[in-house]
């Protein structure tokens, strides 16, 4: 899904925008996107001076981002909205650093009512640099 479409579904744009595509959505089970990690982004200009390292809430960010597309539902597409209401044990195991392209790739682990768990992992050169749990909040009951 490319960025004109994803602006069409998610009620946020940049600066706090984290997604520049979504690859794969298996609706109810995983979804599976990327954000480009730029050097003339905001955060790159003051964390940390001459020596750039990504955010690790700004991973949080687009982890639960990308994760919240695991309900969207291509044959009936609807605005996507949803909230980080919790984070579970998220580790950060190496740093991002500019020029890279991150990948998320998110599933379910469980779900209620307008609630869903998922877990995530975040991966730049086909290697894990972030991964934990997120808890989601849904505007509508999931199905």
């Amino acid at each position: 899904m490319e960025l004109e479409k994803i602006l069409e579904v998610v009620p946020i744009r940049k600066p706090m925008l984290c997604i520049d595509n979504i690859c794969e959505i298996i609706y109810g089970q995983s979804a599976k996107g990327y954000r480009n990690i730029k050097r003339d982004e905001d955060w790159a200009k003051g964390h940390f001076i001459n020596d750039p390292i990504f955010p690790g809430t700004l991973i949080i960010e687009t982890m639960a981002q990308i994760g919240a597309f695991i309900f969207y539902n291509e044959e009936n597409p609807q605005l996507l909205k949803s909230y980080l209401g919790k984070v579970n044990d998220v580790k950060f195991l190496q740093k991002v650093i500019p020029d890279c392209r991150m990948y998320i790739n998110a599933e379910i682990v469980m779900k209620i009512k307008k609630m869903a768990r998922i877990r995530c992992e975040a991966l730049v050169n086909d290697e894990i640099v972030a991964q934990g749990e997120l808890t989601l909040y849904y505007m509508e009951d999931l199905l």
